[in-house]
């Protein structure tokens, strides 16, 4: 969290702009900001395959095809994120294939 223009600071501003957030469950905050950090290192972001296929500017990578949900900050992730499968409220799968992921994914 030391470098705000990592992911992972990035992830953190989402989660903390979420309606109600300082009453969330620990477990539910634990699951938006796993989710955000795959967002924000992942949507609109350069990586070495774009960087040398020089297919676009730094400024013109492409986001996500389809981010319902994920830009709201009072839709639950088991109500309406796209690509988000929950059992019981809880976060079981990510079908996010063919969304148009840049970046890299985060370890």
């Amino acid at each position: 969290f030391q470098d705000p223009s990592s992911y992972q600071s990035a992830a953190l501003k989402r989660v903390e702009a979420q309606v109600s957030f300082e009453t969330m469950a620990t477990t539910k905050l634990l699951q938006y900001y796993a989710l955000y950090c795959i967002f924000e290192a992942t949507n609109a972001k350069t990586n070495r395959f774009i960087e040398a296929s020089g297919a676009f500017a730094p400024t013109q990578i492409p986001g996500w095809n389809i981010t319902q949900g994920w830009l709201e900050t009072n839709v639950d992730p088991c109500g309406g994120w796209y690509g988000v499968g929950c059992t019981d409220g809880q976060i079981a799968n990510l079908n996010l294939f063919s969304n148009g992921f840049t970046g890299n994914f985060p370890p």
